[in-house]
């Protein structure tokens, strides 16, 4: 584009200042070229190259000059530009809004740095860093205004961008059902969602209730409390550990010995639960946290799954015990079977089955009723563990029959004593609501190794006792024997 006479004059004119504050402002060249060496056919060049839109104006704030870069980013040529003001052509904000100040910087001879957004000519908004400074003459008189724009859109946009993503992310811890918490390397808290505060109880420091993560002008807020920055080994750790039943459980469980060992082992990813003292069942998720391929902490993740604990513990009760009495069915009392009898067979010690059947259960249920006879199983049930040790285990093999297993007897007289004493325990009258009633028990043992040496024949030899207890007579113990195992 030509220069005319005119605009050549007025970048003479404010070259010296101008070129300076530019270099001084934009790039190196300051150090490459003394300014009072540089011709101005060198400073036109400069300004007509520049990526920064370059604008001179006169004392009326008029444009004088303007370069390509502002061409290309206002999309106004620069006939166009002219003889108008930034306020008129660009509808430049903030300066309208900020005259005073501005004005008051320049005045006193310093550039004002800040930020503006202006009308392009399509009318489409742009937004801007911006310097302004005044040009003096050798008087020390001001001939002209500089300003140097550097368009930020692409930074705008990134910014932006960058907003939605921390909002997406705050959004996203602050929704899920997880306790999550942040650990720097140093060991210190980097970041936490509310969840994380709930779940562990802890309180709000005296001198803060909410804590920020910024970045540049984004700011999310936490309606938690100011744990940011602080060591994890203080006041939330403690709070931490003081609820666990197992407190070293914590890092131990993890490999680690401190918040630190966590942290430095980056490859490290772990799963595991937390048992807190009130009875809350915690599953904790732990995996580093990496930056560029490196770690630079770690991400904990705590979920309350104490109602799903609870769900299936139920469930596995149920699975194993009977409904009725609350005794273990026959299933669980065949695992403890083959478990003890293995333990038996390890340390050379003995132990006795019995199978226990209520006499003439059938006309109980037939004259009084079912509702009668469950309640009577429930009693005899309740008698029944009163009668034995605190090792042995008796069981609800089905309708009215039981089965016990004791563990660890010395000899067949331990087995026949907690025999005699079921038998006088049952003598007893059952009240039974409105009925009652005086019943009798028929009883059945086999003892290892000398009845059976696993589980099966042990069963069915105690079953065997029972039937040949019935047979003489009901209402006593029978002592399995080969002699009797061929039956009339």
């Amino acid at each position: 584009m030509r220069m005319t006479k005119d605009m050549l004059s007025t970048l003479g004119a404010v070259s010296d200042q101008c070129l300076l504050n530019l270099m001084l402002s934009t790039s190196s060249l300051a150090k490459a070229f003394p300014h009072d060496t540089i011709h101005p056919s060198l400073a036109t060049a400069i300004l007509e190259q520049a990526t920064d839109a370059i604008e001179i104006c006169d004392l009326q704030f008029r444009f004088v000059y303007v370069n390509l870069a502002f061409e290309k980013i206002t999309g106004y040529q620069r006939e166009e530009a002219l003889g108008q003001t930034p306020d008129a052509l660009l509808q430049v904000e903030p300066y309208e809004a900020a005259d005073e100040g501005i004005w008051r910087t320049i005045a006193s001879g310093e550039a004002w740095t800040g930020f503006c957004t202006g009308k392009r000519k399509d009318g489409s908004t742009y937004h801007q860093d911006a310097t302004v400074f005044p040009v003096y003459d050798s008087m020390g008189e001001v001939t002209n205004y500089v300003a140097i724009k550097r368009d930020i859109g692409d930074r705008q946009r990134a910014q932006s961008e960058l907003e939605q993503a921390l909002s997406l992310l705050q959004a996203t811890l602050e929704s899920t059902v997880d306790g999550i918490l942040v650990i720097s390397k140093a060991g210190n808290i980097e970041g936490f969602n509310q969840k994380f505060v709930e779940m562990w109880g802890i309180a709000a420091a005296p001198a803060a209730t909410s804590t920020a993560i910024s970045t540049a002008k984004c700011t999310v807020q936490h309606s938690a409390i100011s744990l940011n920055s602080m060591p994890l080994s203080s006041m939330p750790l403690n709070t931490i550990l003081d609820q666990l039943q197992d407190p070293n459980a914590f890092f131990s469980s993890e490999g680690f010995s401190s918040v630190e060992g966590a942290c430095d082992l980056s490859a490290a990813t772990y799963e595991d639960v937390l048992k807190l003292k009130d009875g809350r069942i915690f599953e904790r998720y732990s995996l580093p946290q990496c930056l560029n391929g490196k770690s630079v902490g770690r991400v904990w993740s705590f979920r309350d799954v104490t109602l799903r604990h609870s769900n299936e513990a139920i469930i596995r009760y149920q699975a194993s015990h009977d409904l009725l009495t609350g005794l273990p069915n026959r299933m669980l009392f065949n695992d403890r079977l083959v478990t003890t009898l293995e333990q038996a067979k390890q340390n050379k010690t003995r132990l006795a089955v019995m199978f226990l059947d209520l006499d003439r259960f059938k006309s109980i249920n037939d004259t009084l009723g079912h509702a009668a006879g469950d309640l009577l199983l429930q009693n005899v049930a309740e008698r029944l563990t009163q009668c034995l040790r605190e090792s042995d285990i008796v069981a609800r093999w089905a309708g009215d029959e039981f089965t016990l297993l004791l563990s660890n007897i010395h000899d067949i007289q331990d087995a026949t004593a907690i025999a005699q004493r079921i038998l006088e325990s049952l003598r007893e009258e059952f009240d039974l609501a409105d009925h009652r009633l005086h019943i009798s028990i028929s009883i059945g043992i086999a003892a290892y190794p000398q009845d059976g040496e696993d589980t099966e024949t042990l069963l069915k030899n105690a079953d065997t006792a029972l039937y040949r207890a019935k047979e003489t007579g009901r209402n006593k113990y029978n002592l399995y024997s080969k002699a009797a195992h061929v039956l009339p």
